[in-house]
């Protein structure tokens, strides 16, 4: 368990092994006993958090600014409502770049086939064509991620 301990020491002589076992007792009891920082000293504050329309670019740029690996989710309440990782964004950005790359290569397919390309673009209402386009420029939002990956549970549930 966390606070078991063990230790070989090797000896010259056994009759040492009482007197270095003793030392070594009163050590490990004078240093446990010493008074252990808490949270609230070494806390970030005021505390630094995202909101669920941020963009992924805008939290990544928290990440690497603060040098943290998580931020709290907020309403506009300022209540959490989830947590959003560094990992979890990476991952974010990395579909976004392979979305990217796919509409390149699509792109490319398009000036090599012109034909196959128009006919796909006459299936698209314009509406459609404009939507895509938004989406595109705009990003996936940790607000989506969120809808995908958070599940709200009552507080009593909670270790709050």
């Amino acid at each position: 368990h966390a606070k078991a301990a063990s230790a070989t020491v090797r000896l010259d002589d056994e009759a040492d092994a009482a007197s270095i076992m003793s030392s070594l007792v009163d050590e490990l009891v004078q240093n446990s006993l010493q008074e252990q920082p808490t949270v609230g000293e070494f806390m970030m504050s005021p505390v630094l958090s995202v909101r669920p329309d941020m963009t992924e670019q805008q939290v990544e740029d928290l990440f690497t600014r603060y040098d943290v690996r998580a931020l709290p989710v907020v309403d506009e309440n300022n209540d959490v409502i989830g947590l959003v990782t560094y990992k979890e964004v990476a991952a974010a950005l990395q579909r976004m770049w392979n979305k990217e790359q796919k509409r390149l290569r699509q792109e490319a397919q398009a000036k090599q086939n012109p034909e196959k390309f128009k006919e796909r673009q006459r299936a698209m209402t314009d509406e459609q064509i404009k939507k895509a386009e938004e989406r595109r420029k705009k990003g996936s939002t940790v607000k989506a991620w969120m809808k995908q990956h958070v599940k709200v549970v009552e507080a009593s549930r909670t270790m709050a």
